[in-house]
């Protein structure tokens, strides 16, 4: 008697338990929630230290990855482009499901106001532009690798971040009249995003600490020049914290859809049109620590 007690009471205290086992399991905050930077010397990394690491980034909830897509790299002669250091980023994010937001940035020599510094502003905005086409002709969603490499999944590269951070030194140089020279940047890459995949979104480049001070420039620089009404995605960062918060930035004026994304990858959210009206310079013991990125 005692033991089909028991076993009544286990049948009626099942179904009580499963809709909490069903509750954990639902997922709890969006795609591509969770993301990592992808950067310094393990970019520098062997290709079975890629599969290894996005593997184990995969196996802990990592959906996305901000990674450097070094013009310096890519086109240290002009004329010539090698995508042997991005080839590996897309390969490997692609075979274990990973979104990578590639940030193109740092200029080669031969393309920068002050040649001697990789943390110079681009002189040639149009090579820029044109660098973004050959990417975009690629790893979009035509893209010359995927036909290149048949068994790597089709995952094309439909985000792209232009630059990083143009309020600082050590990423801008000269700072004399940034806001208007990175918008002058950013309205040409945006068109040839755009013109070269209609369905890509663009991510303006991150802003660090005082990131109010200058989105407030930037629009200020938008109101001013007559291009308050393109439309733009932008990334900001709450100063001194561990953890990068992501910061929606529709403007009061631009009313803009704005792709948010965290220096970590994500999250990104948008935001639809509106109604009416200590960063330190970082430094790298990689292989080639004098040629890629002072930080990111």
């Amino acid at each position: 008697m005692r033991i089909r007690l028991l076993t009544v009471l286990a049948l009626i205290a099942l179904p009580m338990a499963l809709p909490a086992t069903a509750d954990a399991a639902k997922r709890k905050v969006p795609a591509k929630f969770y993301g990592t930077m992808w950067d310094k010397e393990i970019a520098d990394a062997p290709p079975e230290v890629y599969d290894q690491q996005f593997a184990k980034m995969a196996v802990n909830g990592v959906e996305a990855a901000r990674v450097i897509f070094s013009w310096n790299l890519a086109q240290e002669q002009q004329g010539q482009t090698t995508y042997r250091f991005t080839d590996p980023m897309v390969e490997y994010a692609a075979r274990h499901g990973i979104e990578p937001l590639p940030v193109v940035t740092y200029a080669p020599p031969w393309a920068r106001v002050e040649p001697n510094e990789l943390g110079s502003a681009p002189s040639n905005y149009q090579a820029y532009a044109d660098y973004l086409k050959l990417l975009i002709a690629r790893y979009g969603p035509d893209g010359q690798f995927w036909k290149e490499k048949p068994g790597v999944p089709y995952r094309p590269v439909r985000i792209w971040q232009l630059w990083n951070e143009p309020g600082v030194q050590y990423q801008w140089s000269p700072q004399a009249d940034w806001p208007r020279k990175y918008g002058e940047l950013l309205k040409l890459g945006y068109t040839t995003v755009k013109q070269a995949d209609p369905g890509a979104k663009v991510v303006m480049a991150g802003l660090a600490n005082a990131s109010w001070e200058e989105i407030a420039a930037l629009y200020e620089q938008a109101r001013s020049t007559a291009t308050s009404t393109s439309r733009r995605s932008t990334t900001t960062r709450r100063p001194h914290r561990s953890s990068w918060r992501c910061r929606s930035a529709s403007a009061r004026r631009w009313t803009p859809t704005v792709v948010a994304a965290s220096r970590s990858g994500g999250p990104r959210r948008e935001a639809r049109p509106a109604r009416g009206g200590s960063t330190r310079p970082a430094t790298s013991t990689s292989r080639r620590p004098t040629r890629i990125w002072p930080g990111s």
